[in-house]
């Protein structure tokens, strides 16, 4: 949030300093209350869709589980009609296991995009800016 207070004054404010304290108390909670609920939004939004994904990618993880397990048993069959079933079964459990190592992979990239709440870094920046250098 972009605090609308932060512009040069022309020092010329007739108000007694007391009055002039008490508000600047004032706006700093106001701002502090308006920056907590600034990042309340943005995580409550964020854990929403993550919520969502993680929801969905469950429901796919399992069905697709299902599918994989049937489509290695019949990958593990065909292959034993050439070679003995031991030898189909390390194969197709080598398949499996070097997938396994890729979603792994996949998967903690996805998670490592995950980063705290841009908008309001970005807003308290702004407003320390603007307390240290009101005049800019």
């Amino acid at each position: 949030m972009v605090n609308p207070t932060c512009m040069a004054s022309n020092g010329h404010d007739e108000r007694p300093i007391g009055v002039l304290v008490g508000d600047a108390a004032s706006q700093l909670s106001r701002l502090a209350h308006q920056e907590m609920e600034l990042a309340r939004v943005e995580l409550r939004n964020d854990l929403t869709a993550m919520t969502a994904g993680v929801a969905g990618l469950g429901v796919a993880g399992g069905a697709a589980l299902v599918g994989v397990v049937f489509l290695c048993l019949a990958a593990m069959f065909g292959i034993g009609e050439a070679l003995p079933m031991w030898a189909a079964a390390l194969i197709v459990g080598g398949a499996l296991l070097s997938g396994a190592g890729l979603f792994a992979l996949v998967g903690r990239h996805a998670i490592g995009r995950i980063g705290p709440p841009e908008r309001t870094v970005r807003t308290l920046k702004e407003d320390v800016r603007c307390l240290r250098h009101p005049n800019n």
